[in-house]
Parts: structure tokens; sequence; C-alpha cells
């Protein structure tokens, strides 16, 4: 009897049980990806921390180098608490300083930052998610998303401007590492050779930006050395917290998730 009535029901409301069948399963498939999503962006994350070398280090400190300061690498040597530590050296310019067809190049958020390959502490992966290991005289790696915000392709050249000096690099392509790729962190690194470096360094007019990785056996205690120094400090966290510069796809599978879960619930009610 049951049965007949529920077939009896079914084929008056056939389209719209149809409608809500196919509802369902699109909402079914939606949850699945977005939980499928969370935890590939959760494990990944944790294995390109590690591989990238970011979690050899427990601390990270950046300062801006000044001739009446006390050097970072003289600092952290006389701080009991720091077991290990590596230091990289950058040079700090406005993005205005940089030009792509005699214009600024104007979409960049934050800071530039000029790095030798050389002298880069973590691994810097190119996007065949190889590891760069050296650079050709006069070309330059860029982060992040800076050439397909500013239409910059391969093969263009960009120039760098600053005070009197003037130089260019022909873009050998975009890569990616740990710290400055996330959207999230901001500023823009450019990654040249040895000599182009050294040559932009002797000029001695670009300040100097030094991104220290600390591995230290107190974290708090270190925190108030740093505070109480004459440190020109820009930043200075945990390593583990630059996970949340890689938050927003996770905010992004979550809202799926979350409106997907609705939509289900939804459907029953209709169906109710």
């Amino acid at each position: 009897m049951y049965l007949n009535i529920l077939k009896r029901d079914l084929k008056r409301k056939k389209i719209m049980n149809i409608i809500l069948l196919l509802f369902i399963i699109l909402s079914s498939t939606f949850v699945a990806s977005s939980v499928n999503n969370i935890v590939s962006i959760t494990t990944s994350l944790d294995y390109y921390l590690h591989d990238s070398g970011v979690y050899d280090y427990n601390y990270l400190l950046c300062t801006i180098q000044k001739d009446n300061v006390t050097p970072t690498d003289v600092f952290l040597s006389n701080i009991e608490v720091v077991e290990n530590y590596e230091i990289e050296e950058s040079m700090v310019i406005n993005p205005n300083s940089v030009y792509f067809n005699d214009e600024p190049v104007k979409k960049t958020k934050g800071t530039t930052l000029i790095t030798s390959i050389d002298n880069n502490i973590i691994n810097a992966y190119d996007m065949n998610d190889q590891i760069i290991t050296g650079i050709e005289k006069g070309y330059v790696y860029v982060s992040g998303n800076y050439l397909k915000n500013n239409n910059i392709s391969v093969g263009d050249t960009i120039e760098v401007v600053y005070g009197t000096i003037k130089m260019e690099f022909k873009i050998k392509g975009a890569y990616k590492d740990a710290i400055f790729s996330p959207d999230g962190m901001g500023g823009v690194k450019l990654l040249v050779n040895q000599e182009d470096y050294d040559f932009l360094y002797t000029q001695n007019i670009i300040p100097i930006l030094t991104l220290s990785f600390i591995d230290t056996s107190n974290i708090n205690e270190l925190e108030t050395f740093i505070v109480n120094s004459d440190l020109n400090v820009i930043f200075m966290n945990q390593t583990i917290d630059l996970e949340a510069n890689y938050t927003l796809d996770m905010i992004v599978a979550a809202i799926i998730l979350v409106v997907s879960i609705v939509l289900i619930l939804v459907a029953f009610i209709v169906l109710k």
C-alpha cells in the first residue's frame, strides 16, 4: 500500500523530484570537491613549506641596515637563544623604480626587492616546479603574479632606475617561493645574477634589507632582545605564521562547502 502511494506521489511530482535529485547531486559534488580542496591544500602546504626550507627555521626577522645601528649578524651572534641563523641580503627599491615600455610598473603592492640567486636562502621554483639554481647575467626572475598583473611576458625587458643608476633586465620567467609568492604577502622580489647584484650594490645608494632565518630555542626571549635592540625592524614573526598567507584558497573552499550544505538542506526541506 505504502509503495503504491509512493509511486503515485512520484508520478504526480515527477519533474519536481527530478529537479531536486539533480540539485542534491550537484550540491553533494560541491561538498566533496570542497572537502577534497581543503585536505589537499592543508597537506600540500605543509610539504611545500618543508621542501622550500622555511621550516628549517622557526623565526623570521626583517630589518633595514643603517650605518648607525647594529648589523643584524652581529646582533644575532650575541644572543644565546639563537642556535643557528642565515641572513638573506636584498636591495629595496620603490615599485615605481621599475620601468616597462618607458613607464613605471604600477600594479605592485608593497616594496620591491632585488636579490642575488646565490644569496637566496629558501628554494625558489620556476613554473615547472624546478628549483632555480642559477640565472644568466642580464636576466631576472620575478615572484608571484607580477608579470600577469602588468601584462609583461617572458623575453620582455624591464629597467631598474634608481637615482643615476639605470640597468636593464630581460625577463627569464616567473617564480614562486614560500614567502613572496602568496598574494597575501605583498611586495615583489627580483632574482638576479650575482654579478648584476654586485654592480648595483657597489653604487652604495640603494638601501639594504636583511631577512634573517633564525632557529631559536626560546622565541619569547628572542623577541624581547629584538624589541629592546636598536635594530630597524620591518617585521618579525614565527615561520609557522606564513601558513596564514595561504588561507584565501581554504576560505573559498570552506565557503563553497557551507553553501553546498545549505543547498542540500533546502532541497530536503522542499522535498519534505
